[in-house]
């Protein structure tokens, strides 16, 4: 009858045990799935800041290539200009030289 009662007490710790073990891998097991939900949001923020950095980055580029255009396209204008004005010197010159 003792010997019962004993091996009733070891089981009833025993499924004490495994129900505390039980809790605690439940507990790991959702701290491991809310670690890897950081993870995921973090590597996702990290992409999302990588993409902005990118696409601003290449904004800028754009921007710059279009200024540099516009440079290039004023240069060649005050060429044209100065080489218009030279032009119409040098025939007012001849013109002036034919007269006399």
């Amino acid at each position: 009858r003792q010997a019962e009662e004993a091996a009733k007490v070891v089981k009833e710790e025993c499924l004490a045990q495994e129900a505390m073990q039980n809790i605690e891998a439940e507990r790991l097991q959702r701290e491991m799935v809310e670690a890897v939900r950081i993870a995921e949001e973090k590597r996702l923020q990290h992409e999302m800041i990588e993409a902005a950095r990118t696409a601003e980055e290449e904004r800028l580029a754009s921007e710059a290539e279009a200024v540099a255009k516009k440079a290039e396209e004023q240069r060649l204008q005050r060429e044209m200009i100065k080489a218009k004005c030279r032009a119409q010197e040098e025939h007012l010159v001849r013109e002036a030289a034919q007269k006399d």
